[in-house]
């Protein structure tokens, strides 16, 4: 689902990795389209005033908004899988970044296949 043949690295002062067009134009499209309105978030003015969903902040408006919206369900599955996470790491680990979780398997409890 995400394209990172066009990664860019700076490893300088620490790594950083920006890739253009890690998603298919359409389905970014459509993820922007349904993305939620505001009133979903919970305003956390202790944190610099932001706005939030998520799983920790306001769990019941993002559980609903997920299940109601085929594509960011799609699109949580997916990031939310054992194999994002360990192709995450993998693909990390090919370009000289080793978070060091082989060992303690913190994110996901399956033994990596690209170790």
């Amino acid at each position: 689902m995400l394209k990172t043949e066009n990664a860019a690295f700076e490893y300088e002062p620490y790594p950083v990795c920006y890739i253009p067009n890690v998603l298919d134009e359409s389905l970014y499209q459509t993820l922007t389209e349904n993305y939620p309105s505001q009133d979903l978030f919970e305003y956390m003015p202790g944190l610099g005033h932001k706005y939030s969903l998520s799983e920790v902040n306001n769990p019941s408006n993002y559980a609903d908004f997920i299940a109601a919206n085929p594509e960011w369900k799609k699109f949580h599955a997916y990031i939310k899988s054992p194999d994002f996470i360990e192709n995450t790491l993998a693909f990390l680990k090919g370009h000289h970044i080793d978070l060091g979780l082989k060992r303690r398997r913190i994110v996901s409890k399956r033994k990596s296949r690209h170790a």
